[in-house]
């Protein structure tokens, strides 16, 4: 599998590709375990591949005719090229999308031209610049460092939207000029202009057809049976990453049914939802398990915690620089790929509420209620902290900035009512991100990963659904009842990586453990909860902490007073939520940092 790309294509022929290409990747490179080759070189066109080194050259290269197909990233049950796709016009053929996280490149060579298309959200990560007859693709956002000519500037509006959500509303990046391929797009760089294919939006599909409720669970039923064989493929040994979630069970009762070998891993604090559970429903389906247990006890080395935002570009995972590391290094040594249930619980309509709609107007069609909500909410998500912090003009894009790009975004999707907009919106924004960055780079880069939720027939089936059957999961909540019985009867896990409390006084004593003031009395008191082990880890590490916020501020400064926002770190005045919000901040430090070398 080709893991990352690189190329720049110069209509001009003004300068040396090559040269450029090859000395960019070898500071693009993700590790040593992996390996840098041209595998496309005109005058026009430099294309730079990144693989596993004991993966066979070009194994994701095809020559055929006048055009050169490279795929990057993974397409489920394989992918192979024939005679026909020698003179075919792609452009006809925008909405053919295959199942799994891709971008395919075709260079013409005939009108020198090249066409992306990805997969349903395009969540293998691609960003391009462009000036007139020069353009630079890259999977990597810091590979644009490398280039003299592509001017260093953050773009204010993406840097204020990620603090506040986590993720931009568009496909710009934090880098200004740099942006996403477009969502459920397919691509065209020609020499005078770029294009942009969209998809067709089917208004209705088999789920409108279907009178009965009984119907479409078993309409859903089969979807999901067929996405967990199509991402599954012919192997006959997998690992899944197994909770105490609605997502994950219902995941192991179709693993079960194929009566393939399943090894499933369970992690998290040993008094969680997660963990009890999930090894409940380990030992009741007679499958194997492995375990990782969240601890605060080991200090954590300062490339762990800057990993996430410098190799995988993700600025918002709180949790990965807890477990990344030993996590990954428990699922390799198994040498199997990984099934994740990512993406199962927004396909039941688990984040439409946090859009700050009313349920009242869900499922009406667009108004203008519907729009003063939203722009209400994106007014005021930014936390206390940033605003409190920012610069009058910072505040702006943190404000009305955000609001105006939410209401942007929202107004752009077609569908008819308001709550397929919503999961539009988290499935295009948030959640593409997440699959590009959290999921994708992280977990993808090491080892094999399968979403069996994430097929473009289950994401088109879900946004045909009725309103009643989104609320709370509920046809995901019937289809377990239904199809798994044995599942069903385990209590959900409702707190995650929580812990759960069968008395008063457990509940009493953890609280009292996760008082950080309390530390200071009791050093030896152990946190229980993430959100306590996140704020053990920034007392533990406040220096790496207030140093990379410190070596940030010649760029944020401009944005933020860092000093400011340093100085009431340093007091311990800080919220749980503001905790959160110096992860973030943190991130984006980290990233900032290397990036314009600060």
């Amino acid at each position: 599998m080709i893991n990352d790309i690189f190329a720049i294509i110069d209509w001009s022929k003004k300068n040396s590709l090559h040269a450029l290409v090859d000395s960019s990747c070898k500071n693009i490179s993700f590790s040593d375990n992996y390996l840098t080759e041209i595998i496309l070189d005109k005058p026009e066109i430099c294309f730079s591949g990144i693989r596993k080194k004991q993966l066979n050259k070009n194994s994701n290269y095809w020559h055929c005719g006048e055009r050169d197909f490279i795929l990057h990233g993974n397409i489920c049950q394989g992918f192979k090229i024939d005679s026909s796709w020698v003179n075919i016009d792609f452009s006809q053929h925008v909405d053919r999308v295959f199942d799994g996280i891709y971008n395919l490149l075709i260079w013409d060579n005939r009108d020198q031209s090249l066409f992306i298309s990805s997969d349903y959200l395009s969540a293998k990560s691609l960003y391009y610049w462009r000036d007139k007859e020069i353009v630079v693709i890259s999977s990597n956002l810091k590979a644009f460092r490398l280039l003299p000519f592509i001017p260093q500037k953050l773009n204010p509006q993406v840097l204020a939207t990620t603090l506040a959500l986590s993720h931009p509303l568009s496909c710009d990046t934090l880098l200004e000029g740099v942006q996403a391929l477009p969502i459920n797009s397919a691509t065209v760089f020609r020499r005078d202009k770029t294009e942009f294919l969209a998809r067709t939006y089917e208004q209705s599909r088999n789920a409108k057809s279907l009178a009965t409720e009984t119907e479409l669970i078993t309409n859903l039923d089969s979807l999901i049976a067929q996405s967990t064989k199509t991402w599954l493929g012919d192997r006959q040994h997998a690992l899944i990453s197994l909770s105490g979630g609605l997502d994950s069970r219902i995941l192991l009762g179709y693993l079960k049914h194929l009566e393939i070998e399943i090894t499933a891993a369970t992690w998290g604090e040993p008094g969680s939802d997660d963990f009890r559970l999930g090894i409940e429903l380990a030992e009741a389906t007679q499958t194997k398990y492995l375990t990782y247990i969240l601890t605060e006890q080991s200090a954590i080395a300062e490339e762990d915690l800057k990993f996430p935002a410098w190799w995988t570009e993700s600025f918002s995972v709180n949790n990965v620089p807890f477990y990344w590391r030993g996590w990954l290094d428990l699922l390799q040594t198994q040498q199997l790929p990984v099934i994740h249930g990512f993406l199962g619980g927004p396909l039941g309509g688990g984040r439409l509420l946090q859009w700050g709609v009313s349920p009242n107007h869900l499922a009406r069609e667009v108004d203008e209620r519907v729009i003063d909500e939203l722009r209400t909410w994106g007014n005021n998500v930014a936390p206390n902290i940033l605003t409190e912090f920012s610069t009058p003009l910072f505040k702006e894009f943190l404000t009305e900035g955000i609001a105006e790009s939410l209401v942007a975004s929202f107004s752009d999707l077609p569908q008819q009512f308001v709550y397929q907009r919503l999961m539009c919106l988290d499935f295009y924004y948030r959640q593409r991100r997440y699959l590009a960055n959290a999921v994708s780079k992280i977990i993808g880069t090491f080892l094999p990963t399968m979403l069996p939720f994430y097929t473009k027939d289950n994401l088109d089936f879900v946004l045909q659904l009725p309103l009643e059957l989104i609320l709370d999961r509920k046809i995901f909540r019937k289809l377990l009842l239904k199809q798994f019985s044995t599942l069903a009867s385990f209590q959900e896990a409702d707190k995650g990586k929580l812990p759960i409390y069968s008395n008063p006084t457990s509940k009493y004593i953890d609280n009292l453990k996760n008082n950080r003031y309390a530390w200071f009395l009791f050093p030896k008191l152990k946190p229980r909860r993430s959100g306590a082990i996140f704020s053990m880890l920034l007392d533990k590490h406040l220096p790496i902490f207030i140093n990379t916020l410190i070596n940030s501020s010649t760029i944020l400064n401009d944005y933020l007073d860092i000093e400011g926002i340093v100085a009431k770190l340093k007091s311990g005045e800080i919220s749980g939520r503001d905790r959160d919000q110096i992860m973030r901040l943190f991130n984006i430090s980290v990233f900032v940092n290397r990036y314009f070398k600060c």
